[in-house]
């Protein structure tokens, strides 16, 4: 190294990083003031020891260049690099990564300006470039806002995957146009690119790469790819040998290894634990008693138990025999206890965290006394709309818990919703859940396409269209018909249904029609909801909810269609009652003579 740079720092940085199916990589990371009295970047890996949050989270890289305009560009640098990983591993591990990123990119963006508040100008507080990568599976997610920059070098040739956020002003002077804590409102680059094993990242700031030509550096980065953080220290000392007048900084990640998940290696990590026997009535499994069976179907067993150390009622749900060799169907099973452990709802089972080890495959639900809805339909056939709209609130709920971590529910049905003798509301079954976060995990598993129940599924499914919070919605929508009718908006052709010529030929049949009661606004509300178009539909259930609740005058232009269409049943007894009172009359005027 060169000596008049002394102050080059190099990160506790592990030379191999290895876990079973994982991504094998090997890092490397510096940085150095260079001509400068201060350094102002900051850079940052990090590669979890927890094997799910390297799974489900990733390993994330960051480089930050604090602007030197700015009072307080170290401190943005450095704020940036550790605050990024510490909120990005605690948000959800559910949230897609782009989601996770984009959120607390733009937290960090406020509290950067707000500090920069504090300054004469924001433009002269807490201001940084930054580029983030993150590897999961097979997939490099690269967060980007400055002019640090991402390259990836791959046979050979080098590739620069980021954009300078710079305005040109003329052949010798630019702006930095984008920036972390520059603006209220951050506009952060965001994309992915595919990892290949060989694949070498490079994460630099502009006091190494506007001083380092493309093949100078490619011929450091294929000679010293053994050796990460000495390919680090001759980039640095290169782009100071080149006259740099700036803080020089740099990451190398070397892609050694990708997941390799055999059909074998996920057999046997599924299938770790066997499936119980059918339980009958008396039995004890791990120390919990069964009270009752409360749901049997082809795909799995609900049973009523009673923990035999604490008393406390549990709902157990076991799988089926029928599937004990299905891979897909197992990694659904325990997908489904895993999603309903992180569901917070008061309207949404919750799945509970066992204390005692597990000697076959099952987990353990609050116990919900009451029964489906489907059940209660049938004790209280054409209830009050006001119960109703009750028991659409509930359900809106419990839906929004699921939308707000990205999971669709998918089955939504009155055989998945219990009610309890105070009208209590609890959705209580994950199994056709889709969770946005593990769609980016490859694995060699098929997952099921079409779930759910084909009367209350919405029709993107059939179809194989993207489905969304709206297909939620839909059945939600077929749900209150239900309730309120007994009957399917489509009636039973709906079912048939499997191609786009089918869905188009139905007719939404109006609710009134079934129930007097229903005001025609009412209908037009869920008419809407369950519109087989799915940009016909509501955008957001609160929307759908307060037309529930409150006539929208473009619902209640409907009044105006003629009774015969709203209500043919009604009127046509209304016309038999008018007809039959003027004979009475007539022959009662005959009589008297």
């Amino acid at each position: 190294m060169i000596g008049s740079h002394n102050a080059l720092t190099f990160h506790d940085s592990l030379p191999m990083f290895h876990l079973d199916g994982k991504i094998e990589l090997t890092t490397g990371q510096g940085t150095s003031a260079g001509r400068k009295a201060s350094n102002d970047d900051a850079t940052a890996v990090h590669i979890p020891e927890d094997e799910l949050l390297t799974t489900h989270k990733g390993i994330v890289a960051v480089i930050a260049d604090g602007v030197s305009s700015a009072d307080a560009a170290a401190e943005a640098a450095q704020l940036c690099t550790r605050r990024f990983i510490s909120d990005y591993y605690a948000s959800p591990e559910i949230w897609t990564t782009k989601h996770s990123g984009q959120n607390v990119l733009t937290t960090l963006n406020r509290e950067l300006y707000n500090n920069g508040k504090t300054y004469r100008t924001a433009e002269k507080g807490f201001i940084c470039t930054l580029s983030v990568v993150i590897f999961k599976s097979h997939t490099a997610h690269i967060f980007h806002i400055g002019d640090t920059r991402i390259y990836r070098l791959r046979n050979g040739t080098l590739k620069q995957l980021t954009e300078d956020h710079n305005q040109q002003i003329n052949a010798e002077t630019s702006y930095l146009s984008r920036a972390m804590g520059l603006d209220s409102q951050a506009r952060i680059d965001y994309s992915t690119v595919d990892l290949q094993e060989g694949d070498t990242f490079l994460l630099t700031t502009d006091g190494l790469h506007e001083n380092i030509d493309e093949p100078r550096i490619i011929t450091l980065l294929e000679s010293n790819q053994g050796n990460p953080d000495k390919c680090c220290s001759m980039l640095i000392d290169e782009a100071y040998a080149m006259n740099s007048k700036d803080n020089i900084s740099c990451i190398t990640l070397n892609i050694t290894k990708l997941p390799e998940n055999s059909r074998e290696e996920i057999d046997h990590r599924l299938t770790q634990l066997p499936f119980p026997p059918p339980l009958t009535k008396g039995q004890t499994l791990d120390g919990y008693k069964v009270i009752d069976e409360i749901h049997a179907s082809s795909r799995s067993q609900v049973y009523q138990v009673e923990d035999e150390e604490t008393g406390t009622a549990y709902a157990m749900k076991t799988p089926s025999l029928n599937f004990e060799d299905d891979d897909a169907y197992i990694e659904r099973f325990i997908m489904e206890s895993w999603i309903g452990a992180r569901i917070n709802s008061p309207n949404v089972a919750h799945v509970i965290e066992q204390q005692r080890p597990r000697s076959c495959l099952y987990f353990l639900l609050e116990f919900v006394p009451g029964i489906s809805l489907s059940r209660w339909e049938e004790e209280n056939h054409l209830p009050q709309l006001q119960t109703v709209r009750e028991i659409a609130q509930q359900m809106t709920k419990g839906l929004r818990a699921f939308h707000r971590k990205e999971i669709l529910h998918q089955d939504l049905k009155p055989d998945n919703i219990m009610i309890d003798r105070h009208g209590r509301i609890k959705i209580v079954d994950f199994g056709s859940c889709r969770v946005a976060g593990f769609e980016e995990i490859c694995g060699p598993i098929e997952r099921d396409l079409i779930l759910g129940t084909v009367d209350y599924t919405a029709p993107e499914y059939q179809l194989r269209l993207p489905a969304g919070t709206w297909s939620d919605l839909f059945s939600l929508g077929c749900i209150l018909y239900f309730l309120l009718t007994g009957e399917h908006p489509y009636g039973p052709q709906f079912s048939k249904c499997r191609k786009r010529a089918d869905f188009e030929k139905l007719k939404y049949r109006p609710s009134y029609h079934f129930n007097p009661d229903i005001p025609v606004w009412v209908d037009g509300a869920l008419e809407k909801a369950v519109k087989v178009k799915p940009e016909e539909r509501y955008e957001a259930h609160s929307k759908f909810m307060a037309d529930l609740n409150k006539p929208n005058p473009d619902f209640v232009e409907k009044n105006r269609i003629p009774l015969v269409e709203r209500n043919p049943l009604l009127f046509w007894k209304t016309l038999c009652g008018i007809l039959a009172a003027i004979i009475a009359i007539l022959l009662l005027m005959l009589a008297n003579g």
